[in-house]
C-alpha cells in the first residue's frame, strides 16, 4: 500500500550546495508524513550541485517526486517564486539547501492547520544552530520569549519573531495570492518582508517545538555585514512609511542599522550606504536619541560598550 503523503510543495533553492543539498532533501524525505514533491531550483550553480539533486531523484523510489528545475543566477528569491509557479499543492514549505528537518516538522504543523480556520496562513516552529557536521552549536537563540500567535502584523513589525528563517514556515498556498510573491529586489530580510505582508491578511501560528536546523558556515549571508546592512536599509525604505509611526519600531530598526554599521570593516562606507539609502528625515526619526545622526549613535553605543567591559573587568 502506497505511503500517504502531505499535500504540501517543498521549495528548495540552491545554489553551490553540493555540500550539504543530499543531506537536506534527506530530511524532507524522512518526514513521518512525506510531502508530494520537493521542487528544487538551482540558482545558477557552478559547482555539482545539480548533478547531486539528478542522482538522487534517479535513484528515489519513495512517494515524494523530486523535480529539478535550473534557472540562470537570480538570487533565492526569484528561486523560490520559480518554485511557486510550478507548485500546485495546498500547502507550500521552504527548505534552504544547507538546512535540516526533523522528522515530525510537516506532520505537526499540517495538524494545526487541520484543526483551525481557512484565516490561518503560516504555521513556523522553533529551531536550532548546526555546524557543517549536523552537530547543535551555540548562536543566537531560535525561539522567542513571546511567540506570535494570532493576528500579529503590529507585534511582527518591530523585529522578525518568526524565527527559524524560511525554512521553519508551513504556508497556506492562499498567503501568496494575498500577499503576492517574494520580493526579488531584496536580498536580505526577504523572509521578514513576506511574513509582514502575509500577516496583514491572516492568522499565525507556532509549534512550540524545536523542528529545525539552521546550518552555519563560512558562506552564510549572516556574516556579511555590508550585505546585511543594505539588505537592511532596502527593507526599512520599504516599510517606513507603515512603520515611522511606532516609536519602538523605530529606535529598534535604528539599532540593528547602527549594529550592522559597526560590523562593518570599512565604516566610512558603511555611513555613505546609510545615506544613499535614507533621507535626512528618515534617519531623524530612526536615530531620534543621537539628534538624527548614525555617527554620533554608534559613537554612544561604542562608549557604552567600554563603560560596561571597564565596570565587569573591575
Amino acid at each position: 500500500m502506497p505511503q500517504e503523503t502531505a499535500p504540501v510543495d517543498v521549495i528548495m533553492p540552491l545554489y553551490n550546495g553540493e555540500r550539504f543539498v543530499e543531506r537536506s532533501i534527506g530530511s524532507v524525505l524522512g518526514q513521518s508524513l512525506p510531502p508530494r514533491r520537493i521542487i528544487v531550483v538551482d540558482d545558477g550553480s557552478t559547482d555539482g550541485s545539480a548533478e547531486r539533486v539528478r542522482l538522487l531523484s534517479d535513484q528515489h523510489a519513495g512517494p515524494t517526486k523530486i523535480v529539478l528545475v535550473q534557472q540562470t543566477n537570480a538570487g533565492p528569491n526569484a528561486a523560490r517564486n520559480h518554485g511557486l509557479r510550478l507548485s500546485d499543492s495546498p500547502y507550500v514549505a521552504f527548505l534552504d539547501a544547507d538546512d535540516l528537518w526533523h522528522a515530525e516538522k510537516l506532520a505537526k504543523q499540517l495538524r494545526l492547520f487541520n484543526e483551525a480556520g481557512s484565516d490561518l496562513l503560516l504555521v513556523y516552529c522553533h529551531g536550532h544552530w548546526i555546524d557543517t557536521e549536523d552537530r547543535t552549536t551555540d548562536g543566537p537563540p531560535l525561539r522567542e520569549s513571546r511567540p506570535l500567535r494570532g493576528r500579529v502584523f503590529e507585534q511582527l513589525l518591530e523585529r522578525n519573531r518568526i524565527t527559524g528563517s524560511a525554512s521553519a514556515a508551513l504556508i497556506r498556498r492562499e498567503a501568496f495570492s494575498l500577499a503576492g510573491p517574494f520580493d526579488e529586489s531584496l536580498r536580505t530580510m526577504e523572509d521578514f518582508d513576506m511574513w509582514l505582508r502575509i500577516a496583514e491578511h491572516g492568522r499565525i501560528d507556532l509549534v512550540a517545538e524545536d523542528l529545525v536546523g539552521i546550518r552555519t558556515h563560512a558562506t552564510n549571508n549572516t556574516k556579511n555585514a555590508p550585505h546585511m546592512l543594505k539588505g537592511m536599509l532596502r527593507f526599512t525604505t520599504k516599510w517606513f512609511s507603515r512603520a515611522q509611526g511606532h516609536p519602538s519600531v523605530m529606535h529598534e530598526w535604528g539599532h540593528l542599522i547602527a549594529l550592522l554599521t559597526m560590523r562593518c570593516n570599512d565604516r566610512r562606507a558603511a555611513f555613505a550606504l546609510v545615506n544613499e539609502h535614507l533621507s535626512s528625515e528618515q534617519q531623524r526619526v530612526l536615530f531620534r536619541k543621537a539628534f538624527g545622526s548614525l555617527r554620533l549613535y554608534t559613537l554612544l553605543k561604542q562608549l557604552r560598550r567600554s563603560v560596561s567591559s571597564e565596570s565587569t573587568n573591575t
